[in-house]
């Protein structure tokens, strides 16, 4: 989606690294997080410049990030139809994983109570057809998720609006190596059942240092060896088959703290692996403020 031909999600803008906004005045606003058009503009009436770059991160091609509109013409009934026929064939997969013996529901709860209670504002890389969105959205009123695949981003805003969480999420197609944020721009990062597809991780992991609050957190998830053969037989059900590259969680969190992190809790339930760490300054003299 090119910025120049839709209204912006000023939500999501606000994070990008060229933005037309700056942050609000009022003391309540700002510790909140909120950000306001500059000079108050709409869209239509910022300069053809703010207008063209938006949607476009420093160094970036304008293809490296999509940023959806706002949906402002009600929602057809066409829509409804494929949301629902997409939530359908969603749910019946989530009970195949159920019959043996994963439960994909149990499993994100447990994932995000690792977490909990974590701030805004919240940013899910590898999005897939937001199964980990849809609960972290039970928890906050607003993320961003994103995904390198546009055929995934496709699913998952059918089930948001299928379960009438279209205005939770903000989805965004972009590679998790070149996040299109500025830095420190978010206080809680999720990468959920995402580190095996990964050839090479350390450039998402340099990437979520950068754009985490100092005392923010990264909440790295992976199937555990029970998770991953039942994720085969399912897989070898549909004629398909997982490829995943073989990275450990022990190699994964030891890459992390060498890039800054500080390790504050590992847990294993429902078929999941789940390391919760914490970005701390490489500068001592910088104050941090612990997530909770």
């Amino acid at each position: 989606m090119n910025a120049s031909n839709a209204d912006i999600d000023l939500r999501c803008v606000r994070i990008c690294r060229i933005s037309p906004l700056r942050p609000a005045r009022n003391v309540a606003e700002r510790s909140a997080g909120l950000w306001v058009p500059r000079r108050g503009l709409s869209r239509e009436a910022m300069p053809p410049g703010d207008r063209d770059r938006i949607s476009v991160a420093a160094g970036i091609p304008p293809v490296a990030v999509e940023i959806p509109p706002v949906r402002r013409d009600p929602v057809t009934i066409r829509d409804k139809q494929k949301a629902l026929e997409n939530q359908k064939n969603f749910l019946e997969r989530i009970e195949v994983y159920r019959q043996y013996g994963h439960d994909r529901e149990k499993a994100m709860n447990f994932i995000c109570e690792q977490a909990s209670p974590f701030q805004m504002s919240v940013l899910e890389i590898g999005c897939g057809k937001g199964l980990t969105a849809l609960e972290l959205v039970k928890r906050v009123p607003y993320i961003v998720s994103l995904d390198v695949s546009a055929e995934e981003l496709s699913y998952a805003r059918l089930n948001f609006l299928a379960f009438g969480k279209e205005d939770s999420v903000c989805l965004i197609r972009a590679d998790g190596a070149s996040l299109p944020f500025i830095d420190r721009s978010f206080h809680t990062v999720f990468m959920v059942n995402a580190l095996h597809h990964l050839p090479d991780p350390g450039p998402i992991f340099s990437e979520v240092k950068r754009v985490l609050n100092h005392g923010g957190l990264f909440v790295l998830s992976d199937f555990t060896r029970e998770g991953f053969q039942i994720i085969n037989r399912v897989h070898g059900l549909e004629e398909k088959e997982h490829n995943r590259f073989t990275h450990s969680m022990e190699d994964a969190v030891a890459r992390l703290i060498s890039l800054g992190f500080e390790l504050i809790s590992r847990q294993q339930g429902n078929q999941e692996d789940v390391s919760v760490l914490r970005s701390i300054p490489h500068n001592p003299r910088v104050r941090c403020n612990p997530a909770p």
